[in-house]
């Protein structure tokens, strides 16, 4: 892989074996790195493949000032989401909820709490999603020492949601408006 830009110190964009921009994701992989080098194998951590164009530059602004942490905490609720609930997730989630978990982290750490006024119905509509959401909550914790609590799950339970349907035909999609 070469390097086509340094986003940051952590993740840079960069091309793949077959010519396709990718962005890469590992602790200094981008320190005093240029364009045309070649990424270090043994630092890539995650590698993440956007198929919109347009979804990857959201992504790779939203990644630039963000910490790490915050991108590995997403990456993991996500690969959560599709390994154990076998759910297929359209790819605007790395960019939905990264920027959401990490709003989360820097609204807690300034005691703002949000209240989740659907949070019932979202547990009873949607409990598979909302567990995936609980296993967040659980995991930043773990990371960050943060306790966003239950009503946030709810909200992470809701990116899930939203990337699932819009994943799927829009004739299931309307069948669930219907319902």
């Amino acid at each position: 892989m070469t390097i086509e830009k340094v986003i940051n110190n952590n993740i840079v964009s960069a091309f793949d074996e077959t010519g396709r921009e990718v962005v890469v994701m590992g602790r200094g992989i981008g320190f005093k790195k240029k364009q045309g080098e070649v990424v270090p194998a043994d630092q890539i951590s995650k590698i993440f493949r956007i198929k919109s164009r347009t979804l990857a530059e959201q992504f790779k602004e939203l990644l630039a000032n963000m910490p790490l942490e915050r991108v590995r905490i997403s990456d993991e609720i996500i690969s959560h989401a599709k390994d154990h609930l076998k759910l297929k997730l359209n790819q605007s989630i790395y960019v939905t909820l990264t920027d959401h978990i990490n709003s989360a982290v820097a609204r807690y750490r300034e005691g703002i709490a949000l209240k989740n006024m659907m949070k019932i119905d979202i547990r009873k509509f949607y409990p598979k999603e909302y567990q995936v959401g609980m296993h967040a909550i659980e995991w930043i914790k773990e990371q960050t020492g943060e306790d966003l609590g239950d009503d946030e799950a709810a909200f992470i339970a809701m990116h899930i949601v939203s990337a699932e349907l819009n994943a799927q035909n829009i004739t299931h999609v309307n069948q669930i408006a219907e319902l």
